[in-house]
């Protein structure tokens, strides 16, 4: 009888073995833990690279697009604003800006030719043109930017207007043509642009900065006189040291005309907004000339100390990743990025694309944006510099 007892005995204790104790449980559930907690951030991490690298195709996609313009336009990029345009039911016309006028080269040609023949009643009836604008573009867009990433219009890239004046920078309200400023301020911020002579030295020198140009009010729409060209480019300063386009997280939809939403660049106030910064403001024309000192030959040269003047207003404060709480939509001239450390992806007149960060030198940051600054006093920047 003891032997059967002892049997069923060990036939429980056998039975209880097969279970898990409560320490094995919570081991096994820290393990999970462990390793989830080591994991995860891999995962976050390799979704930020994709992000990125996405970010990164999209620009530089967008940056063979204004090249593959300039070889269909005998080498011509195109301007800030005034390769294309739509009807308004005034009757007249309203002109758009360079991301419009590459459409066909971003795969968008149904796109762009609808744009085109709609007439824009500034309504939302079916034979309006205001849907088409609001069309979302996935080229224009970075993953990181939420302000513009699957959202209709949406837009995250700029491109480089170079100096001007800071007190002409706006972003003036859309109106189907009847605003009389949107033109003058794109115009003045070049200042010498709306010069008629081409061979004045305030026109040569404000070309020098600046890669888009708006079409001046003295020249038909899509004129040349004041056109950028990649030839010109690599006879000044280099298409690898000259910035073509930026991120910025205050880009506006991609159909707009306004400088502010479509562009990035650095403005001088009268009395140079900026320390260190000895580039001349012609008072009379608005934009960046030699009406005043210095001579010629130093017009645009910066000092090795240049810094922005953080307690400027306007756009003084161009500088990557500067903030002002001032700024409104559009206002904001300098790239910017939702990007680890706030570094910046900018695409280069030769194609290619890199990486800037907020925390490189202040003045080869501001030399990247004139395609012949050298000439005009500015030092020779090397890859080393802002690499």
């Amino acid at each position: 009888m003891s032997q059967v007892v002892t049997k069923a005995g060990r036939g429980q204790a056998q039975l209880r073995r097969k279970g898990f104790t409560l320490i094995e449980l919570l081991v096994v559930i820290s393990i999970i833990a462990l390793l989830a907690s080591l994991i995860l951030p891999g995962v976050q991490a390799a979704r930020a690279s994709a992000r990125r690298i996405q970010c990164v195709n999209n620009l530089r996609n967008v940056s063979l697009a204004v090249m593959n313009f300039a070889s269909q336009n005998a080498d011509r990029l195109p301007a800030l604003e005034g390769d294309s345009s739509y009807r308004t039911t005034a009757p007249s016309t309203i002109q758009l800006g360079w991301p419009a006028a590459i459409l066909p080269l971003m795969d968008q040609a149904a796109l762009s030719r609808e744009l085109l023949e709609r007439v824009d009643d500034g309504s939302s009836a079916v034979n309006s043109a205001q849907w088409l604008r609001n069309t979302y573009v996935a080229g224009y867009a970075c993953p990181d930017d939420a302000s513009a990433w699957k959202v209709g219009g949406g837009l995250s890239y700029v491109g480089n207007a170079g100096y001007g004046s800071a007190t002409t920078w706006s972003r003036s309200p859309e109106s189907n043509g009847t605003d009389p400023d949107w033109r003058a301020n794109r115009v003045n911020w070049h200042g010498a642009a709306s010069q008629a002579e081409t061979s004045s030295t305030d026109v040569a020198i404000s070309f020098a900065t600046g890669v888009f140009w708006a079409t001046p009010t003295s020249r038909p729409v899509g004129s040349s006189a004041f056109r950028m060209s990649l030839d010109y480019i690599s006879n000044g300063d280099g298409q690898t040291q000259t910035m073509m386009l930026s991120e910025n997280l205050d880009a506006q939809n991609w159909s707009s005309r306004q400088m502010g939403d479509i562009a990035f660049g650095i403005g001088f106030g009268l009395a140079n907004d900026e320390t260190g910064a000895p580039a001349a403001v012609d008072s009379s024309t608005s934009g960046v000339g030699t009406t005043t000192t210095p001579a010629d030959s130093t017009a645009l040269a910066l000092s090795s100390s240049f810094t922005f003047n953080e307690g400027a207003t306007g756009i003084a404060k161009g500088r990557i990743g500067a903030t002002d709480a001032t700024y409104t939509e559009g206002r904001a001239p300098r790239p910017s990025s939702n990007h680890t450390g706030g570094n910046v992806n900018v695409a280069w007149c030769d194609g290619h694309v890199s990486t800037l960060s907020p925390n490189m030198d202040q003045s080869v940051y501001a030399r990247l944006l004139t395609p012949n600054g050298v000439k005009y006093g500015q030092l020779i920047t090397s890859q080393s510099d802002f690499e």
